[in-house]
Parts: C-alpha cells; structure tokens; sequence
C-alpha cells in the first residue's frame, strides 16, 4: 500500500526485524524480488538461510526456503535444504519438489539417481514422478533410460504434456519409427493438454507428414490460445510450413467465435471478417 518511492526503504529497515524467522524472510524475499529489489531479496534469502541453519528448521521451513530457492532458479540450494529430511514412502509436496530440484540441478549428482531408486514403489510409480525421472535421465545424459519411466507416465496419464515428453526421449536417442507409432493414435487429436503443448503437437504432427491433422489440432489450440502471443506466432508459422510443403487442405471447416477470416473469391476478391 506504500507509494512506490518509500517501499525498498521500507524493506531495507525490516530485514534486521526477522532475524530468525526463516519464514517470514523467505516471504520478504519473495516480495522485495517482485519489487524489483533484487539486491534486498539476496539479502532475505540468505538470512533465512541462516536462521534456517540457527535452528528454526522445520518441515514447513525447509519447504518454503526450498521453493523460493526453485523460483531463484537455485535447485541445488532447494536440494540441500529438503535432501534426507523427506519421507521417500508417502507423496507429498515436499517430495515433489524435492524431486523437481534434484533433476533440475546440473550437472546430475549420484544422491538425485539414490532418490528415485529409494521411493517406496508405489510413491516412484506415480505419473508426476515417472515423468521426473525420466527428465534426470535425460538431463544426465542417459535418455534410454528414460523411456521406461516415461513411458509408464503417458500410459497411466496420456496427456498432451507427457506425450510430448516421451517423444522428446525418442527423438534423444534417434528413435523415429516410435515417434511415427505415437502420433498414429486417434486419441492424441482429442487428448488433453495445454494451448502451448497442443501447438508444439501440431508440429510435430506436421514433422511426420500428417498435415491435415496438424492443421486440425493446430487450429483448436489457436481457439483455445488466442491470448497467447507465441501459440498464435506458432499457428501462423504452421499455417506457412503446411503451404510450403505443397498439400492441400480443406478449410471448409467451422471457426470459432472472435476468430478473423479471410473469405477469397474464386477469381482472387478477398475480405476479411471477424466471426
């Protein structure tokens, strides 16, 4: 509610105040970095690092320093605070997180690869964590190893999302003919997923010579995406690799409400309306 002009003074006095919450300096590092104040939030975060060292290094601490450390793009920092002190037997945020730092810290270290391989085989079946393994073997350099896990995330959850993980994992280790037995399933036109994932398919779609239906899918993620600047961009640089390739396509099709068209005569004539 402070005008803008008094609000770092306001955040360089308190810092003194919450020695030893490491909570609340987390909450303050949050806030002073969407300020702007990149240089207090440093000074936040490393406090609560330090209170979180002093002692008050409770689970609920641990997981707010952690999560902050994922935002400030610190997943080894994230990794240390949560490493042992996670149950590996019951699905939790912690754990999730716990998983998203140690496969997001690079190079890949030995503890990350322990982790999935001391989860309770119930907790390492889940989708969400299949798929996390799979991304650590692909980030250390392994991706045959990440199909299996992959794998059993889009059979268990086949969405967009995870499809296009595990065509990422063929693609690694040079695998087309699999990639070509994926988009041959009907369901994947249908399947849910975001704007940004099902844009991504429909060029992929594309890739592999199904141009119709990546105009299809292509197009309702255009209706679902239009406040997206980059799926409209990517729609458009389908619609021209779709003309380049010389294919034809039968736009005699049904647009959605607030979509532009453009109506071409027979002879060349065109106008454009809004639908």
């Amino acid at each position: 509610m402070a005008p803008p002009e008094d609000r770092r003074s306001i955040l360089d006095e308190q810092v003194a105040n919450f020695e030893g919450d490491t909570r609340a300096l987390t909450r303050l590092a949050k806030g002073a970095r969407d300020q702007g104040f990149e240089d207090l939030s440093r000074d936040y975060f490393e406090t609560a690092l330090r209170a979180l060292e002093n002692g008050d290094d409770g689970p609920v601490s641990r997981y707010f320093v952690a999560a902050e450390a994922l935002t400030r793009r610190e997943p080894g920092t994230a990794a240390e605070v949560l490493f042992g002190y996670v149950s590996l037997d019951r699905d939790s945020h912690e754990l999730n997180l716990l998983a998203q730092a140690l496969v997001s810290d690079y190079p890949i270290r030995e503890r990350a690869i322990r982790f999935f391989n001391d989860l309770a085989p119930e907790i390492r079946s889940l989708p969400s964590l299949q798929q996390l393994e799979g991304a650590l073997h692909m980030n250390r350099g392994a991706p045959q190893n990440a199909i299996g896990p992959l794998s059993a995330a889009f059979e268990q959850q086949p969405t967009v999302e995870s499809l296009m993980y595990l065509v990422r994992g063929h693609s690694m280790i040079g695998d087309r003919d699999a990639i070509s037995v994926l988009l041959q399933r009907e369901d994947i036109d249908t399947m849910p997923g975001s704007s940004a994932s099902r844009i991504d398919l429909s060029q992929l779609l594309l890739e592999f010579g199904e141009g119709e239906r990546a105009i299809d899918v292509g197009y309702q993620a255009l209706i679902d995406g239009l406040e997206d600047a980059s799926v409209v961009r990517k729609f458009l640089g389908l619609i021209l690799s779709f003309t380049q390739t010389g294919a034809e396509y039968n736009f005699d099709t049904v647009v959605a409400p607030g979509v532009w068209v453009r109506l071409i005569e027979s002879h060349g004539d065109s106008f454009e309306a809004l639908v």
